[in-house]
């Protein structure tokens, strides 16, 4: 999914980023890391279109399965009113018939239980990425956060305070790649 390949290119950069001195914190910069955020962000109706797409199919499945099944019993039916009129003959068509209702439902269950695993397979997947995508987003809310206290201590401290130096252009972000 194209999701987590986003999410990866982001931890990447990241772990590339140049350290902080002193610190477990490091620098990235702005533009490409909100670059690649905004590439996930993007990614993800995709990804649900194709989760939607799996329970379409899914949903076809079982209707061609149940039409199979309506069939099989429309034909023991069929068969079952041809065999009627000797007894020995109807005796074995009930048989028969109630062997091909059988195989039917047993078919039709089958068929049922596998698209419901595939589609339980790929929304279990799709959970585990939204999932990752929630923890991304409170984390980067977390460091947000942080950073903005950072910046309030800053404007609180003494002119002549020994502060570590900003990008002169403002735009790299510190990133605790250490949140212990």
């Amino acid at each position: 999914m194209e999701i987590v390949s986003r999410l990866e290119q982001l931890r990447d950069e990241v772990a590339r980023a140049k350290a902080v001195p002193l610190s477990a914190s490091c620098l990235i910069h702005r533009g490409q890391a909100l670059e690649v955020i905004d590439a996930a962000i993007e990614a993800v109706p995709a990804d649900i279109a194709r989760a939607t797409d799996v329970l379409n199919q899914r949903e076809a499945l079982i209707a061609r399965a149940t039409d199979h099944a309506r069939e099989l019993v429309e034909l023991a039916n069929a068969k079952q009113a041809e065999l009627v009129a000797e007894h020995a003959v109807y005796q074995r068509a009930v048989a028969e018939a109630q062997a091909l209702r059988d195989q039917a439902e047993s078919d039709a269950a089958a068929v049922r239980a596998r698209a419901d695993d595939y589609v339980d397979t790929q929304l279990a997947k799709l959970e585990v990425v939204l999932q990752r995508i929630g923890s991304t987003v409170a984390e980067g809310r977390e460091r947000l956060s942080g950073r903005r206290s950072y910046d309030d201590l800053r404007v609180d401290a003494a002119p002549d305070a020994q502060l570590p130096a900003q990008s002169p252009a403002g735009d790299s972000l510190f990133v605790d790649s250490d949140p212990a």
